[in-house]
């Protein structure tokens, strides 16, 4: 609990101090929602395609050269229902 009242604090005194100013995020654009939660594909498409994920393996070693670079396309129909099933 300590650590969530120091996280407290500094983000307070930032707010007062002007520095950060804090909005509301409606429960609909919760971002976090497309790795948590199952959500029907439509909802999880749009939540998938606002976050910079990568497809396959490519997060610990470096982008092959001989492939081009492609932006990051939401997954199918059948790849989220895989995904919501496991």
């Amino acid at each position: 609990m300590k650590h969530i009242e120091l996280d407290f604090q500094v983000v307070r005194d930032r707010v007062n101090r002007g520095l950060l100013q804090v909005f509301h995020v409606s429960t609909h654009d919760q971002l976090v929602d497309v790795l948590t939660k199952p959500l029907p594909c439509p909802q999880f498409q749009l939540l998938w395609s606002k976050i910079d994920v990568s497809e396959g393996a490519t997060v610990l070693r470096e982008r092959k050269r001989d492939t081009p670079q492609s932006t990051t396309s939401p997954p199918s129909s059948s790849e989220v229902n895989h995904f919501n099933q496991a």
